[in-house]
């Protein structure tokens, strides 16, 4: 196994089958971070739902960005408003 790996099938980094703590498995290699659109789940990226642009579980609910156009309101990635708001351009 290469070092960053814990467990493998082979000898590169793209070869982990699992990863020590604090990384996590992204596509057969061991990562400090999961890359945007994914969330760590049992040291595994797991992909986030469509609707958001990042998250923290799997569930519409758990978005913690939004893609363009798009903007945050309570977990869900919204593209339209409530009553009595506007979507600033700039900000989302």
């Amino acid at each position: 196994c290469d070092p960053s790996c814990q467990l493998c099938t082979g000898p590169s980094a793209e070869n982990c089958t699992s990863c020590s703590s604090p990384s996590s498995l992204h596509e057969g290699q061991c990562v400090p971070t999961c890359p945007q659109g994914f969330f760590t789940h049992n040291h595994q990226c797991q992909v986030c739902h469509p609707s958001c642009q990042a998250c923290s579980g799997s569930s519409e609910a758990d978005c913690t960005s939004c893609p363009p156009r798009a903007s945050l309101q309570n977990g869900y990635c919204r593209t339209s408003c409530q009553e009595g708001h506007y979507l600033n351009a700039i900000t989302g």
